[in-house]
């Protein structure tokens, strides 16, 4: 059978190899493709060969397996344990040391054996005929590969082997609510313009019907179990608890459903989604909030809610935002927001009888159980429904993306100054009739506003500082946009219809980039990103490679743009 111990431990080392390796060569150039279509790394000692499924011009390649190890005395095949080790022995950077190659190693490991882990326990759900996600919360634990692009795509440093079964999901985490009953004048409360700080924790407790009513002079204060944990082992909490002034109450209500984030919680029948502080790291970063990033959450309901915002939102109907209009922060001794304690209130429209919207990254994430991605198996639908040939429905399935997922957040940057870092994990997809329809964007932190944008918007939004942060020039703004909008989400498109065969990767950049010459002809206010997408012939790749091994905890790091790569732009024209 399949689902044995030795099969599922190949399949997860192919799709860890696959992660692992595009994360690589898009970011070191030390490699060559031979006539054979095999990547070639020449070492010391030998030459490591990699052969090659399909080469894509977008960047995620496919593999064979296994690669092979080549020398004087002949060549040996060589599985991901091998090449993996083999690579890191190699790989040298100004900042990698020894104790960064064996950290990156233990979690290069431990995301293959997470991998295996999961392939096993959604084995059925996998084989049991190919189909795609019908709700919201589905498509996130269907997220079983994660980041195409990441050496370590499910690295879960901080979790043991229980706390993944309860709080990923993959696994099909739930879990109910921690509570804190806490003296109302150590809880930091923050909220937009049009939005009451203080009611959102009763609504949350009030459409829980397993939540019984709780009379105190404290205020509850909701929390993600696993990070429960960890703030009673925090000073400044164990002194508030002995003060008499924070009561820990335990876990209570209905269950809650981890979102691909892992951090980001959501219940159907609640009206907000969580999303809190978890002090583990999730790839390339510790994930705990910071009070900079979540000000900015609220700045963004407001800049929606202000002329510019609403004129965006007149344009485009079919897009939308999850807002984040308010969070709590537990203070310390000294009267200071406690960053590990941030729990942010955000929207949720995906509430039981309710139009769903599907994460893009589990809609190109490749099947290791079968061919079909889930894009793959819309465009076989449509062209079934519609009874054309299915390279007609592929063109068909990415213009409708253009047109209703991507271009509403080209012309937010080009026409309204609005930078939304769309990343595939941050997009959500509607389907209609197997097409997508309208988009949702999500993680409002790590928005940010052009020059342009900021002069149309300080007037209305008196948050706004130009030291903020999140007020770009625009240099930055084009290497941070383009990265998350085109090489991590619109390329990841492009390589998915691509990888039947049934629509040439060169066919849909050609659509892109035509794409992009029509938003020009409308001659947005700021048209400049647009002009370096179509003329810059290098473009910025963020390196997760780059940033792993050299153990960077991306969230705290002086300088963001320090692990971006330079990267060939295929939408400029030969």
């Amino acid at each position: 059978m399949l689902n044995n111990n030795s099969a599922l431990a190949l399949i997860a080392a192919k799709a860890s190899m696959t992660c692992f390796l595009n994360s690589l060569l898009r970011e070191w150039f030390d490699w060559t493709v031979d006539d054979k279509c095999q990547i070639v790394i020449v070492t010391a000692s030998g030459n490591l060969i990699i052969p090659l499924q399909r080469y894509s011009k977008a960047g995620r390649h496919q593999y064979l397996y296994p690669a092979y190890y080549e020398n004087k005395a002949g060549t040996v095949p060589m599985g991901f344990d091998e090449l993996y080790k083999n690579l890191i022995a190699y790989i040298e950077t100004s900042q990698t040391t020894a104790h960064s190659k064996a950290t990156f190693s233990r979690r290069v490991l431990d995301s293959i054996q997470v991998i295996e882990d999961v392939l096993e326990f959604r084995f059925q759900d996998f084989t049991d005929g190919t189909r795609t996600p019908q709700t919201f919360i589905e498509a996130e634990q269907q997220l079983i590969i994660g980041h195409s692009f990441h050496p370590s795509p499910k690295s879960r440093e901080g979790f043991t082997a229980d706390d993944r079964l309860r709080f990923c999901p993959e696994l099909k985490g739930k879990f109910p609510l921690a509570w804190f009953a806490v003296d109302p004048t150590l809880i930091y409360k923050r909220s937009s313009k049009s939005f009451d700080a203080s009611v959102w924790v009763n609504e949350l407790v009030e459409s829980d019907p397993q939540l019984s009513t709780y009379d105190s002079a404290f205020d509850l204060y909701p929390m993600h179990p696993w990070q429960a944990r960890h703030l009673l082992t925090l000073p400044s909490v164990k002194a508030h608890i002995d003060a008499g002034k924070i009561q820990f109450l335990g876990e209570h209500g209905e269950s809650w459903f981890p979102t691909s984030s892992v951090r980001s919680i959501y219940r159907e029948t609640s009206p907000y989604m969580l999303k809190t502080s978890l002090s583990v790291r999730l790839t390339n970063s510790v994930r705990n909030l910071l009070i900079k990033e979540v000000d900015r959450g609220l700045q963004v309901h407001d800049v929606f809610q202000s002329t510019h915002g609403q004129n965006l939102l007149k344009d485009y109907p079919t897009f939308k935002v999850l807002f984040e209009p308010a969070y709590w922060a537990l203070l310390d001794t000294e009267g200071k927001p406690i960053d590990e304690s941030i729990v942010v209130c955000r929207e949720n429209p995906f509430q039981k009888g309710a139009d769903q919207a599907f994460v893009l990254a589990t809609l190109t994430q490749d099947n290791p159980f079968q061919e079909l991605t889930a894009i793959g198996l819309y465009v076989k639908n449509y062209a079934n429904a519609e009874k054309i040939d299915e390279e007609v429905a592929s063109i068909a399935w990415f213009e409708a993306y253009l047109t209703n997922v991507l271009e509403p957040f080209l012309m937010a940057q080009a026409e309204y100054g609005i930078l939304l870092g769309a990343h595939q994990q941050n997009i959500l997809v509607t389907i209609k009739g197997h097409l997508p329809s309208g988009v949702t964007f999500r993680d409002c932190q790590g928005t940010g506003y052009s020059e342009h944008g900021y002069a149309k918007l300080k007037d209305e939004i008196t948050s706004f500082d130009i030291d903020n942060g999140n007020i770009l020039p625009n240099d930055m703004a084009h290497i941070l946009f383009v990265y998350y909008l085109i090489i991590n989400a619109t390329f990841n498109v492009i390589s998915t219809l691509g990888q039947n065969s049934l629509v040439s990767e060169d066919d849909l950049i050609a659509k892109l980039r035509l794409k992009i010459e029509h938003l020009l002809k409308r001659e947005p206010k700021d048209p400049s990103c647009l002009k370096h997408l179509l003329s810059s012939p290098k473009i910025m790749h963020k390196g997760n490679f780059l940033c792993s091994i050299q153990d960077i905890n991306e969230n705290t790091s002086e300088n963001p743009l320090a692990i971006y790569t330079a990267i060939d732009n295929p939408l400029v024209r030969n």
